[in-house]
């Protein structure tokens, strides 16, 4: 019987070990929001829906089947340590023949004990006692789980992802460990060791998760924490269990093992509380299909996909995750809950029963006796469809996760070397418990990434306090191509300096992109230079006078010779004009992209034309630019997207539009080369039917004047345009 259960256990747990740990994704390493600020679409598969919505290229992505995969295995105790004695035990010498297999194990726990509880040859039996008995009091927790995801798609605002998990979760009590390792705490007289920590949980189940997401901008995060873009997110997951395994101990009963120096015998006083669905585990802990009466490893069983053959669904849940995002240029927040819901168990492979261990045993040989507390009579039996049905019921572990990420990008000349870098600080608090996620203790994930060779090659690194983990450090790296994206992480548990002491986590992804163009988003065109002055048209050709008649030549008449008179010579002295001045000094390239990127940093109160204090640094650049060139002259223009009433929109663009050419001049920039226009709705760059082109259509924009007679009008057009202005607030006052 003991061996069955034993059996059991040990096929739980490696087949966990065969085939998901939190960082599954390995984008997400060292923190739980997947790549944070540089993160597309795709990855809102995998952690907040909201990045579903998020504006961000490339818009299309596809895993290679059967990827992303990972694989965890951790404790909260043991150091195990990978060296020469564990090889000797599993090979026939190892690398000295002198030693027996024995020879190995004892000194590989040796140095197991040595490093995780600090216990070496040094110390006496006493110090060893109490140092163990420290350490084991609450018991030891093991987990293992691992992840597969079949399929995962993505497009702007929708993601898919079905994945195929297990994870097995451990509790030794410390109740089981003193009697070996402690003189104080062991089975002595007048004291119990506690078993009411005693629990083993497992699931093997399938996962569909639909998630959408939208773009979405809250007014009140705009404009105090100055992130002018967001998006929101829901996620539906459709769960399809296999198989799971639940032994936990009995509230109600006293739970523990005592020892009675006059009978010299130690009791058990403890009661289980078993429920097995599709393990195969059924009647008196019989792991075989020789029986006709019970349908043993209904996990493979219970379908007939495959000749009759087939992973068995043996229970249907569904489970909700809900995020929201805001970032702007260099910071994001990310907010999420994830997992609220519950699993459904239900079939003939659904065995429960509670196990009463109430015997007295004798205290000869603890080690050869402690087995026959297994001797019990006792057997798993099918719950009735009609009773029990709150006990097939289990609620997902629902967490809440919140980040925050720093992105830097670098300028062109070293994006070669250093495309970005970013660092980020996640929280997550577990609200409910489930395997692997075991503990309410706060998990706070501190990471980082740089994008070597202009973002193609990223590195990431993070680290880990509390949590399961309790302490673990990860690192990974990824090649980043324009249409493949290869990533792998690998987290140890228990060290902060990448060395497994208590345990490892790996996992791997391959994804296909597409859908790349440039970001969409409104740049305008560099402002041109004063045309050259037109030269002037050709004069027409003067019509040529009419002939005069012919006179005939009088008769000649023949004088005296006189002498010759030279008449006196005009000298005229033919002077170049002097060459035009040279124009004006223009603006150069960087002067013009700066003015055209500060534009679109303008913001004001939502409905109002009060600027934020986000606007000033913009505004101030803007206005040492046009003391620099003050006989440039401006158009400021004001525009709104269409939503509100057409003459509001107008009186509110030009009053927008004047705030911003009062604060200029409040910094020095000429008043006479500045003329403030606003236009309403009537010169739309993008679709106001969606958030993102409403958000373009409502900016400040600065048109250079080129002539003097546009200059009149516009100044005209101005004077009537704040005629209606002041109007409207003496109207306003009444």
């Amino acid at each position: 019987m003991k061996k069955h259960a034993i059996a059991v256990l040990s096929i739980l747990f490696f087949a966990g070990a065969a085939l998901c740990g939190h960082d599954s994704y390995p984008v997400a390493t060292g923190g739980t929001q997947p790549r944070s600020l540089g993160g597309i679409t795709f990855d809102g598969a995998f952690g907040n829906p909201a990045l579903v919505g998020l504006d961000r290229y490339p818009r299309g992505g596809l895993s290679f089947p059967l990827f992303p995969v990972s694989f965890a295995l951790r404790n909260d105790k043991l150091a195990l340590p990978l060296n020469e004695y564990l090889y000797g035990m599993f090979t026939s010498n190892g690398d000295d023949s002198t030693m027996t297999t024995t020879d190995y194990l004892a000194s590989y726990l040796t140095e197991l004990f040595d490093k995780s509880f600090g216990v070496n040859e040094i110390m006496d039996a006493g110090e060893v006692s109490k140092r163990l008995t420290k350490e084991l009091r609450d018991g030891i927790g093991l987990y293992t789980g691992t992840q597969i995801s079949p399929l995962v798609f993505s497009t702007r605002g929708f993601a898919l992802n079905a994945r195929i998990f297990t994870d097995v979760d451990v509790r030794i009590p410390g109740g089981l460990l003193l009697p070996f390792f402690s003189e104080t705490d062991g089975l002595v007289e007048g004291k119990g060791l506690d078993l009411s920590s005693l629990h083993v949980e497992a699931i093997v189940a399938s996962e569909v998760a639909f998630k959408l997401g939208y773009s979405h901008v809250i007014p009140a995060v705009r404009d105090y924490l100055l992130l002018d873009n967001g998006a929101v997110g829901a996620g539906v997951k459709v769960i399809l269990g296999h198989a799971y395994f639940d032994a936990k101990m009995d509230p109600k009963s006293n739970n523990s093992l005592t020892y009675n120096t006059e009978s010299n015998k130690y009791k058990a006083d403890a009661k289980v509380n078993i429920m097995s669905v599709g393990t195969g585990l059924h009647g008196d802990f019989r792991f075989d299909e020789k029986t006709d009466d019970d349908k043993a490893l209904a996990f493979w069983r219970g379908s007939d996909i495959v000749g009759g053959y087939g992973p068995g669904i043996n229970g249907y849940g569904m489970g909700l995750d809900f995020g929201a995002v805001f970032h702007n240029n260099r910071h994001m927040l990310s907010v999420d809950l994830q997992d609220i819901g519950m699993i459904y168990w239900f079939g003939e492979q659904v065995f429960t029963n509670t196990l009463v261990f109430d015997k007295e045993f004798d205290v000869v040989d603890l080690a050869e006796n402690f087995g026959k507390i297994f001797d019990l009579d006792y057997s798993l039996t099918p719950i009735n469809d009609q009773d029990d049905r709150l006990e097939r019921i289990r609620l997902l572990p629902a967490a809440l996760n919140v980040g925050y990420t720093y992105h830097y990008d670098l300028d062109n000349n070293a994006r070669f070397l250093l495309g970005y870098l970013s660092a980020s600080l996640n929280y997550r608090q577990q609200l409910l418990l489930g395997p692997g996620r075991s503990t309410y203790l706060p998990r706070l994930a501190a990471g980082g990434a740089l994008g070597l060779l202009d973002g193609f090659l990223p590195v990431r690194c993070g680290m880990i306090v509390g949590g399961p983990e309790r302490l673990a450090s990860a690192a990974g790296i990824g090649i980043d191509l324009k249409y493949v994206s290869l990533d792998a992480s690998y987290k140890a548990v228990g060290s902060p300096i990448l060395l497994p002491e208590k345990g490892i986590e790996v996992a791997a992804a391959l994804t296909f992109r597409w859908r790349w163009k440039p970001p969409r988003g409104y740049v305008k065109a560099p402002v041109d230079e004063a045309p050259k002055p037109e030269e002037p048209p050709p004069e027409p050709p003067k019509p040529e006078a009419p002939p005069l008649p012919e006179v005939e030549e009088p008769p000649k008449v023949e004088k005296e010779e006189e002498p010759v008179v030279y008449a006196p010579v005009e000298i005229v002295l033919i002077m170049h004009a002097p060459p035009p001045p040279p124009p004006p000094p223009q603006p150069t390239v960087e002067e013009t992209k700066m003015l055209n990127t500060s534009q679109r940093a303008i913001n004001f109160r939502t409905g109002g034309a009060e600027l934020t204090p986000s606007s000033y640094d913009a505004l101030n650049g803007i206005a040492e630019l046009l003391k620099q060139y003050p006989h440039i002259r401006y158009e400021i223009q004001g525009h709104t997207d269409s939503q509100g009433a057409d003459m509001y929109n107008l009186l509110l663009s030009s009053e927008r539009a004047a705030a911003v050419k009062s604060y200029l001049v409040a910094k020095g920039a000429p008043e006479a080369s500045l003329i403030a226009i606003g236009y309403g709705k009537n010169m739309p760059i993008a679709n106001n039917a969606t958030v993102e082109g409403r958000a373009l259509n409502r900016r400040v924009e600065f048109v250079q004047i080129i002539s003097d007679g546009q200059y009149e009008t516009l100044k005209k057009f101005e004077t009537e345009m704040m005629r209606n202005v002041t109007k409207r607030v003496f109207e306003g006052a009444k």
